[in-house]
């Protein structure tokens, strides 16, 4: 049971790690490279959108 935890807890970081990589940053969101400054996006969309089913009234 504990080597299910650690693979889970190990997954849950590497897709947190990989999530915020894409919302933050323009290009190298796996750090194949070293991180600069002109990777960072400067401002989040501020809009957001819900699922695609919702409906409109």
């Amino acid at each position: 049971m504990l080597a299910v935890h650690r693979y889970l807890d190990a997954y849950w970081r590497a897709t947190n790690f990989l999530s915020v990589g894409q919302i933050f940053l323009w290009d190298n969101p796996v750090l194949k490279r070293p991180l600069t400054l002109t990777d960072v996006k400067l401002m989040l969309l501020a809009r957001r959108r819900g699922s695609t089913s919702s409906t409109r009234t």
